[in-house]
């Protein structure tokens, strides 16, 4: 379970990351716009553009390219952490399941047992009746071994050290 609380740290984190980053995008896209636009004036009045806001300009715009490579990444971490979240989130669906099964095979092989003592204090005592119903209680102790096994790597598998 920690390990699921860690992921959604992460999640968290990486979300104030990439709206940390969206908002310095938003910013250079601001400055670049404002940039652009002075570039526009500066061409139309034709007077020589300072070679300060080419150099800002040419700035910004790697800023801008960095920055939208660093949120593609963590949009990309975080669609990886959602899909594990699936995964984490259908085990502990069957493994559910898997303990419904034991459990509802236990009740049965109770039934069985309580059934077996009542027919064991018949007289005369029906041996094919006992020998039908144990054949059928070690066969779903068999069934029930297996369920447990099945179960055991799963509920493992969200352990981590």
């Amino acid at each position: 379970m920690s390990d699921f609380t860690e992921q959604l740290d992460a999640i968290a984190r990486l979300r104030a990351e990439a709206r940390e980053h969206d908002e310095a995008v938003y910013a250079a896209r601001v400055r670049l716009q404002q940039v652009n636009r002075r570039l526009g004036r500066a061409a139309r009045q034709q007077t020589v553009t300072a070679p300060d806001r080419d150099r800002d300009v040419s700035g910004l715009r790697a800023e801008l390219a960095t920055l939208n490579a660093r949120l593609g990444q963590l949009r990309e971490e975080a669609r990886e952490i959602g899909r594990e979240l699936d995964a984490i989130d259908e085990q502990q669906r069957l493994l559910a399941h898997l303990q419904q099964n034991i459990a509802a095979a236990q009740r049965r092989a109770d039934a069985l047992r309580a059934r077996l003592r009542e027919l064991q204090q018949q007289r005369p005592v029906p041996q094919d009746e006992i020998d039908r119903i144990s054949h059928r209680r070690r066969h779903r102790a068999v069934a029930r071994t297996g369920a447990a096994r099945a179960a055991a790597p799963r509920s493992a598998g969200h352990q981590r050290p």
